[in-house]
């Protein structure tokens, strides 16, 4: 031994050995191949297998699949006895055998192939069979299954002519229905052959599904009929309340929301009383003195003024001049000329109003008529209350607003 190292001590060696046989115990069985067993068919098929230990009442699902005429199929750890279980999905058969512990090889040929499932469907009319039993027979041969809601399944069965009758609780007494024959082919279009079975008499109250299945659903439809109406109730009062709201909220914020719905190109009407043509709202220009405080409503909802308006250049017969007046004022305009507009002092036609831009809007009298244009303004021209686009010639009598402050269009001079 080198220098420096020691040997562990007794205790030590103990502990490790412990370990190292449990590790040993639960690990290495695992290392162990896995039980199987030989399949070996009469020729290659596509086939889900498995090895149980019950026998099922219907074909069962997630087996271990292959597509070949032999294969290994996976025995479960510990069983001793049980089923080999072979499903061919395309045909709807199975072909079944007894398993036991130290039988490696099991051998399908075509007599033990079998009809994966058979269903009896029992009514009343319209009305499914709560309970009941069901018997297939075929010569000494009988087979029994019960029957729940209606339907009885039979798995496994052989092929060949086959006798079905179905035994109930009748009102007074026990009843057998008349037997009912059906032949079972191992080639056949239906994978799972269905065979209904109408019962002559009535049975037994609380036997029938429509009773014990159909007359509780009946009382749940009255409860849920009433929870509907409660639900659409709280719904509705809900809604009504999220409406409300909505509207308050609205109101609260109306001239910033059409402002807003207005810049998107909505027509939103005007709501307002107080001041010029029709009430119009319109926001404080960018360019005022109090342009830091809430904006106004945008411009009215009505469309640009194209209809009626002769195109600049239609001739018309030469008048000696215009006027414009309203709200204590009037202005003069000579023919041949162009007006500024503004609530600028330096315009020519001065506007003393906050709602009108510091350069607003262009007259201009020519000998073919008076014509108006927007220059870019805040809260934009109207005539008659409908917003100009481009330059728009004014007849007489029109109303010409300028954001809300609102003139009369007259024909003549006039003295200011």
């Amino acid at each position: 031994m080198k220098k420096g190292m020691t040997m562990p001590s007794s205790g030590t060696m103990r502990i490790f050995r412990a370990a190292l046989s449990l590790v040993v115990c639960c690990f290495v069985p695992t290392l162990a191949s896995a039980a199987t067993v030989r399949i070996q068919l009469d020729q290659e098929r596509h086939i889900v297998g498995w090895v149980r230990a019950d026998l099922p009442e219907r074909i069962p699902t997630a087996g271990a699949e292959y597509t070949a005429k032999q294969f290994d199929l996976p025995v479960p750890q510990d069983l001793k006895q049980g089923w080999v279980i072979l499903h061919e999905p395309e045909t709807g058969n199975v072909a079944i055998a007894p398993y036991s512990e130290g039988t490696s090889t099991y051998r399908f040929g075509q007599a033990d192939w079998r009809i994966g499932e058979l269903k009896l469907v029992v009514k009343f009319g319209d009305v499914p069979l709560g309970s009941g039993e069901a018997e297939l027979v075929q010569e000494d041969v009988k087979r029994r299954a019960e029957v729940k809601n209606g339907e009885a399944v039979f798995f496994a069965v052989p092929a060949g002519k086959w006798t079905a009758r179905v035994r109930y609780e009748g009102k007074e007494k026990e009843i057998e229905t008349a037997p009912v024959t059906i032949d079972l082919s191992l080639d056949r279009s239906e994978k799972s052959p269905t065979l209904a079975i109408g019962l002559v008499d009535p049975p037994k109250d609380g036997q029938s599904s429509a009773q014990s299945d159909a007359g509780a659903p009946a009382k749940e439809n009255a409860t849920s009929g009433w929870a509907n109406w409660i639900v659409w109730l709280v719904a509705v009062v809900v809604g009504g309340a999220a409406l409300a709201g909505m509207y308050y909220l609205l109101k609260s914020n109306e001239e910033r929301v059409a402002l807003g719905m207005r810049k998107l190109g909505v027509s939103v009407p005007s709501g307002s009383s107080d001041g010029g043509i029709g009430g119009t709202d319109l926001q404080q220009p960018e360019d005022g003195p109090t342009a830091t405080g809430e904006p106004f409503s945008a411009q009215p909802s009505v469309a640009p003024i194209t209809e009626g308006v002769a195109p600049v250049g239609a001739a018309e017969k030469a008048v000696e001049g215009w006027s414009l007046s309203g709200e204590g004022v009037t202005f003069s305009i000579e023919p041949e000329r162009e007006y500024t507009v503004g609530r600028d002092p330096e315009c020519d036609l001065a506007l003393s109003d906050a709602t009108v831009s510091r350069k607003h809007a262009a007259l201009r009298a020519r000998t073919d008529g008076l014509f108006v244009e927007d220059v870019g303004s805040t809260n934009g021209t109207f005539v008659n209350g409908r917003p100009i686009e481009g330059e728009v010639r004014l007849q007489e009598g029109d109303q010409l607003q300028f954001g809300k402050f609102a003139l009369r269009v007259n024909r003549g001079g006039a003295s200011s």
